[in-house]
């Protein structure tokens, strides 16, 4: 029994701190029911309104959806997988599968992050009380509990994983093969499994760079076939990692390159920054690099209100501010409350943001300290990280570096928003900073090189923090250009100098405070049990503090208060009450193309996704953007009703209905030219086909029937089922929007196949022989998906079962010791006394 105390004591009592300080951080959701609003989720739980409801009710995935942007693939939204790994993954997340209101947990996700580190920072031989202060640190990152806030939940989970998926690679190169690759594969996998790739993409882009720096030490050390072994065994992992989710790997490919992601047909494009050009392929340089970290903005990493903080907020709400005496002194509410939104606190290069990346005063300094005093293997490459990491994030502030890796990188981009990258920095500061404190408390330094080490890297933290005092009294704090009054300008520079001084002031007491901790420790005033326990407790203070300015108490609510935020209006019961199965909604009561609130209730032209299809961004971008006009290109889409922000549905004439036969059609050479004939096109009555598809018709010219009809007999996202009758040929279109048949899109004639066309730049059509009462049946039936799953359920329990054996193989041959403690400093020498001299006996 003392044995296994030993031995699972420590890490069983780290994972309860961890539990307890986030379930107590989250207590509203942990203890009382309540739940974050988080907005995407919000969002994402309406694009999958539809086909959640429909899955419930035939217990069978579903693929495609109308519930936004007149039909997307489903799985970009939903992924229905019976990949093994869903059963880690649910388990890892205390059974959460992140679908709120119901089961939103962000505790849950947050202990994920630090025990995730905490395993990695074990296997790298860190004391134990080092790694849970570090594990703590890094699930508190002002960044991660901002990403809660935003609902962001996927991307918690796949930074989560960075951690153990590391310390497979790294046991793999210290060469526990079947361990390492093991873990390796499960937590990569489990990475790509939470559907986030871009992390997964940077997570990978670094492990190469480890595997460099690996490779040098390899040939220096004389141990290359050691090396090559790693390497062969990580790449199967890897293999397994990314055959476990093959179906997700292989459709979001497919996906991407028919999106915004992808490489337009059009030569001239609108002016509109989200999409690529014929030429460039991917996205962008303005859409990519929209959001960047000013460089400067970096020193958010240590004072948090460097650049002012949240976006959201502003000095008008607080009547003590300057701004707000300023704003009164106008004597023109007006005015003023035009003037709002240019008092923002934040100040930064960025189009708005939410909390700043902030990773604490106390780890940075201890970042510092440890890049000075560490001798561990992994230094070097988490120094090469941390700068590589922070300049990536600068994006199109440090065009040198990132337009050479946006244009030379595969699949760099294909990828949004850089300060993304900002979640490795931390990841890998935190790593440093517990290394530094492991050297510190260590033997494998001497004390003269720990005083040195510690008063370097305070030097450098505390320098850099009183240059910003500095600095805070020259700079202008983004009000030199600004439009406002003078007054208000003044008053606002001063409120925001005023932000940051306080902030500096804040980080230089904990960098002091910590200092002299360590301090007295090197001088053995302390122990190093008190000195970690003062540390920790320095870094929650520090790091919850800051955080309750992004998530506080007050920003939970009950469950039902978010149900009745996104239930149905008057308006939308009054639309769903029309008898017809299947129309489209424009709902203009926000902005359509940045909100799904439209899709809980409909099937909408609107929605919420980082990568709408290439077509109908460029339809948008072209026609869709003005509902005032260009109403027959709504129409060909179905649509049935306008909402408008007077709660009134209007009806829409242009709408065509679900599919009709058109009695003429004209032949255009090119994209360019399909979309601008749109202009003046009636759809109703005409059609326009590119001469690629037209050419599978042949020279057809068609006979127009009066009396010729079809229409849709039954719905299904995934299946439509039509009935028409012809006495001709004719040219059926079909007012959903067009997915390569290769992709999985199929049309069926009685069983036979038949070409599906693209008409209109956007819609399906398909040439129909003549006949009565025929049924057309309309599938989705993606290979990429179907193939994809197969491949990824044998891979998934395949990587299981390795996991299973390589622990077996593992502790039968190494027993697991007990957990690990920093060393014990040698005794000091026992001084011998020095033996008295004799007394010589004097003669009598």
């Amino acid at each position: 029994m003392n044995d296994t105390l030993k031995k699972f004591g420590p890490h069983l009592l780290a994972y309860l701190i961890m539990m307890a300080v986030a379930f107590i951080y989250f207590s509203p959701a942990a203890f009382e029911g309540k739940v974050l609003q988080q907005t995407d989720n919000i969002q994402a739980r309406g694009m999958q309104a539809e086909m959640k409801s429909i899955s419930e009710e035939t217990g069978e995935p579903v693929l495609w959806t109308n519930a936004a942007f007149a039909g997307i693939p489903g799985y970009q939204i939903l992924f229905f997988s019976q990949s093994a790994l869903k059963y880690p993954y649910r388990l890892m997340l205390l059974g959460s599968p992140f679908s709120p209101p119901k089961t939103a947990r962000p505790h849950t996700a947050i202990l994920l992050l630090m025990s995730g580190i905490y395993l990695l920072l074990v296997v790298l031989k860190v004391d134990w009380r080092i790694a849970l202060l570090g594990a703590v640190g890094f699930g508190l990152s002002t960044n991660f509990i901002d990403l809660q806030l935003a609902g962001h939940s996927t991307k918690v989970v796949a930074l989560a994983m960075m951690g153990p998926a590391l310390a497979g690679i790294w046991l793999a190169f210290r060469e526990k093969y079947l361990l390492g690759g093991a873990l390796t594969a499960l937590f990569l996998g489990l990475q790509i499994y939470a559907n986030h790739l871009q992390i997964t993409y940077y997570f990978m882009i670094f492990a190469g760079i480890l595997g460099i720096v690996e490779l040098v030490r390899a040939i220096q050390g004389q141990t290359l076939p050691s090396f090559l072994k790693a390497a062969g065994v990580l790449i199967l992992a890897a293999g397994m990692a990314f055959g476990s989710s093959a179906s997700k790997l292989w459709t979001t490919y497919e996906y991407s390159e028919e999106s915004i992601r992808g490489q337009s047909e059009l030569t001239v494009k609108s002016e509109n920054a989200s999409g690529s050009t014929a030429e460039e392929g991917g996205l962008s340089k303005d859409y990519a690099f929209g959001w960047s970290y000013g460089v400067d903005e970096t020193m958010t990493l240590l004072v948090p209100a460097y650049a002012g903080f949240s976006s959201g907020e502003n000095f008008v709400a607080d009547q003590s501010s300057e701004t707000f005496q300023a704003l009164r002194r106008l004597n023109n509410p007006e005015v003023a409350n035009q003037l709002v939104q240019s008092t923002s606190h934040y100040w930064g290069g960025q189009p708005f943001t939410g909390a700043p990346v902030y990773f604490g005063a106390v780890i940075v300094f201890l970042f510092f300290m440890g890049a000075f005093l560490s001798k561990h293997p992994l230094k070097i490459w988490l120094l090469i990280g941390v700068g590589l990491t922070i300049m990536m994030g600068w994006g199109d502030n440090f065009k040198a570096l990132n337009y050479v890796l946006f244009d030379t990188v595969p699949l760099y981009n294909k990828f949004r928003a850089v300060t993304m990258v900002l979640g490795l920095t931390c990841f890998m500061t935190i790593i440093m900073a517990a290394l530094g404190l492991q050297a510190f408390f260590g033997t494998e330094r001497t004390d003269a090189e720990k005083r040195r080490g510690l008063i370097i890297g305070g030097a450098i933290t505390g320098g850099l923090i009183l240059l910003t005092l500095l600095l805070s009294f020259t700079m202008d704090f983004g009000t030199a250009d600004s439009p406002l009054p003078g007054g208000v300008a003044e008053a606002l520079r001063n409120d925001r100098a005023g932000l940051l001084q306080a902030d500096a002031i804040r980080s230089l007491v904990f960098v002091g405070l910590a200092f002299g901790i360590l301090w007295f420790a090197l001088r053995k005033t302390l122990t190093p049990n008190l000195a970690i326990l003062g540390l920790a407790l320095l870094t929650v203070v520090d790091l919850w503090d800051i955080d309750r300015r992004v998530v506080s108490t007050d920003d939970f609510v009950a469950a039902r208060e978010v149900s009745t935020f996104v239930g149905a209006a008057q308006i939308d019961q009054q639309i769903q009450a029309d008898p017809d199965p299947y129309f489209r909604v424009a709902d203009f009561r926000q902005n359509p193309w940045s909100s799904a609130l439209t899709s809980y209730h409909h099937k909408s032209m609107g929605g919420y996704h980082a990568a709408k299809l290439m077509n109908f961004q460029e339809m948008l971008e072209r026609y869709l953007s003005d509902p005032n006009t260009n109403r027959h290109i709504y129409g060909m889409l179905n649509t049935k009703y306008f909402i408008f922000s007077n709660e009134q549905a209007t009806p829409l004439p242009e709408a065509t209905g679900n599919a009709w036969f058109v009695q003429s059609y004209q032949t255009v050479s090119n994209a360019d030219e399909e979309i601008a004939a749109l202009a003046t096109l009636k759809p109703k009555t005409e059609a326009v086909l590119r001469q690629s598809f037209a050419d599978q018709i042949g020279n057809f010219q068609i006979q127009y029937d009066s009396t010729a009809s079809i229409r849709l007999t039954s719905y299904h996202p995934d299946e439509m089922v039509y009935n028409y009758s012809a006495k001709s040929d004719q040219l059926a279109m079909f007012s959903e929007v067009y997915y390569p048949e290769e992709k999985g899109w199929s049309l069926y004639l009685n069983g036979e196949r038949v070409p599906l066309l693209k008409a209109n730049f956007i819609l399906r059509a398909a040439k129909l022989p003549a006949g009565q009462n025929q049924e057309l049946k309309m599938v989705f039936e993606p290979r990429s998906y179907y193939t994809g799953e197969t491949i990824a359920a044998a891979s998934s329990w395949l990587t299981i079962l390795l996991l299973f054996g390589g622990l077996f193989l593992y502790f039968r041959e190494q027993p697991m010791g007990e957990a690990n403690r920093l060393p014990e400093p040698a005794p000091a020498p026992i001084k011998k006394k020095a033996a008295s001299p004799k007394k010589k006996k004097g003669k009598k």
